[in-house]
């Protein structure tokens, strides 16, 4: 801007020069004209430097738009470092709470499976004890029909005794009075043979 002012006030002092020497139809002097051509070129410099001030007030401005922008990008990049950090935090975090349930999970088939096994052994010791007992049951009827069979053999044993010792008994008095019949001829015959001797 300065050297375009310069280059107006050389352009007015060659004019100036120039005219000076001229002869003015009109009776106006040099210095008329000479200032008509300063105050145009002031008016023009003027002009010039009033385009310039706004042009530089546009400039600024469209640089504090360019700062507040670039600030408000810079603002928007920070939330969304802010916010990417954060999602990266809680995506570990879900990684990590993953991670413990596949762990949490796999132990819990685990001990299913160990728990299958077991009801597995318990259902077959389960099923072992109840042949076992269907066995002694079994044993334990054919022992009271054994018993049972016993009890009779033995009632009838004792109905056979009780005959017996009847009998017995029977013999006994048959015996006894055989004997006192044997004995009251034995007294006979001893008196016989007293008599006859």
């Amino acid at each position: 801007m300065d050297a375009e002012v310069g280059s107006l006030l050389a352009d007015s002092a060659t004019h100036a020069a120039r005219i000076s020497g001229e002869e003015r139809v009109d009776g106006r002097s040099d210095l008329f004209y000479q200032e008509t051509w300063t105050w145009k070129t002031v008016s023009q410099t003027r002009k010039t430097d009033s385009q310039t001030r706004k042009t530089d007030s546009q400039t600024r401005k469209t640089d504090s738009q360019t700062r507040i922008t670039d600030s408000q990008t810079r603002k928007t990049d920070s939330q969304t470092w802010i916010t990417d950090s954060q999602t990266r935090k809680t995506d570990s975090q879900t990684w990590i709470t993953d991670s413990q349930t596949r762990k949490t999970d796999s132990q819990t088939r685990i001990t299913d499976s160990q728990t299958r096994k077991t009801d597995s052994q318990t259902w077959i010791t389960d099923s072992q004890t109840w042949k076992t007992d269907s066995q002694t049951r079994k044993a334990d009827s054919q022992t009271r029909k054994a018993d049972s069979q016993t009890r009779k053999a033995d009632s009838q044993t004792r109905i056979t005794d009780s005959q017996t010792r009847k009998t017995d008994s029977q013999t006994w008095i048959t015996d006894s009075q055989t004997w006192k019949t044997d004995s009251q001829t034995w007294k006979a015959d001893s008196q016989t043979w007293i008599t006859d001797s």
